[in-house]
C-alpha cells in the first residue's frame, strides 16, 4: 500500500495475473463443454 491507501502496482499485478489464470481455466472448460472454437480476440 502506498501513502494514499492504494495497492502498489506490483501487488495489483499479481492479483490481475491470478484472475487471468482463473479466467483462462474457466474459459477453457467452458469451450470444451460447449464445443465452441476458442476465440482468440477475448
Amino acid at each position: 500500500m502506498d501513502s494514499f491507501g492504494q495497492p502498489r502496482p506490483e501487488d495489483n499485478q499479481s492479483v490481475v495475473r491470478r484472475m487471468q489464470k482463473k479466467y483462462w481455466k474457466t474459459k477453457q472448460v467452458f469451450i470444451k463443454a460447449t464445443g465452441k472454437k476458442e476465440d482468440e480476440h477475448l
